[in-house]
């Protein structure tokens, strides 16, 4: 089985672009300006219905934020329910003024039964017969510092689980829902995919790469890359889908200070990370616009279109490998899809 090892032609170019950082979020708003986000018209979004994954912290919070002041009714997802009543008033406290309408669901999106269960729970109480969900925002996404399976009994490792296998089951699920005039999915990953040419075989084996052979940083790199090859995909087989992946530059959030891999990076960077706000822009955006300004399935950051990979990094896909890649996907979670399939 042929194994990637990271691109030093990607790490370099990855590693070495700020734009990554505040100086990106400048260049969206001018030389020398602040931050200044969306229309903040408590009537901008209204009737519209929004569920962020990943949304009881972080840029998951900050997005589900920016889109009640808007008006939008927002519906966030974690596994944490003191977290995510935390969650909650803190956007009533810092919006009163907007009255949010922000509810939280209680959902281990890392085992796929209950992404199942709560996809369906979803459609039927939430949106009913008579509804549709206007935008899915696929925020939720793990860098395990160590091997680990998304049930103890059993199950997939947990960034496969989670970042990938849920996310698909999910996006699956709701896609029938998403009817409206500018409905569609966003998902946020990671531009670390860049650093590694996907082998859909390498996520296969996640499961059992223990002890020295598991690294997470990778494990979380290749999942993003899979959403990122698979978004491409859906929007070439489902052209009356508006979907896109969205890279939020480099955030100052508690997930990435708490992660064992990125201590280095974190201490170095810190000054020159982007706040939760500023990391939450184009994913809001993106929510917000029009779907004819929307090149769906593509890549963003900083609300313009990126490439997926760097100049003879070596990491492209082509379309038999991703063939590979989306029947492995369809394998693995096939117990728990609906009838019909993106």
């Amino acid at each position: 089985m042929p194994s990637a090892k990271m691109s030093g032609i990607a790490a370099t170019l990855y590693m070495g672009n700020m734009m990554h950082t505040k100086l990106g979020v400048r260049g969206v708003f001018g030389r020398g300006r602040a931050f200044q986000g969306l229309n903040t018209d408590p009537s901008a979004l209204k009737g519209r219905v929004v569920l962020v994954t990943g949304g009881t912290g972080g840029i998951g919070r900050a997005a589900a934020a920016q889109l009640a002041r808007m008006g939008a009714e927002v519906h966030i997802v974690g596994r944490n329910e003191q977290k995510g009543n935390a969650a909650i008033e803190e956007m009533n406290r810092e919006l009163k003024d907007a009255a949010p309408d922000v509810q939280f669901h209680r959902v281990d999106l890392s085992k796929l039964s209950s992404t199942r269960d709560f996809a369906r729970r979803f459609a039927s109480e939430v949106l009913g017969e008579d509804r549709s969900l206007d935008v899915l925002i696929n925020n939720a996404a793990v860098m395990p510092p160590a091997h680990s399976l998304a049930d103890e009994n059993g199950g997939h490792e947990m960034a496969l689980s989670t970042n990938l296998l849920s996310w698909y089951i999910l996006s699956n699920h709701l896609a029938p829902r998403i009817t409206a005039k500018d409905g569609k999915i966003i998902t946020v990953v990671s531009a670390g995919m860049k650093l590694f040419k996907l082998h859909p075989d390498e996520l296969r084996s996640l499961d059992e790469a223990e002890g020295k052979a598991y690294d997470g940083v990778k494990s979380y790199s290749i999942t993003h890359r899979a959403r990122v090859l698979l978004t491409k995909r859906w929007a070439q087989q489902k052209p009356g889908l508006t979907t896109a992946t969205v890279h939020p530059g480099w955030v100052d959030t508690p997930g990435l200070s708490s992660a064992k891999q990125m201590r280095g990076f974190y201490k170095t960077m810190k000054g020159m990370l982007r706040t939760e706000d500023e990391g939450a822009d184009t994913i809001v955006w993106l929510a917000a616009s029009p779907n004819e300004k929307i090149s769906s399935g593509k890549y963003y950051r900083d609300r313009k279109v990126r490439g997926i990979d760097f100049a003879l990094a070596g990491t492209s896909a082509t379309e038999k490998e991703v063939d590979a890649l989306e029947s492995m996907v369809k394998e693995l979670t096939s117990s728990y899809l609906p009838e019909a399939k993106l």
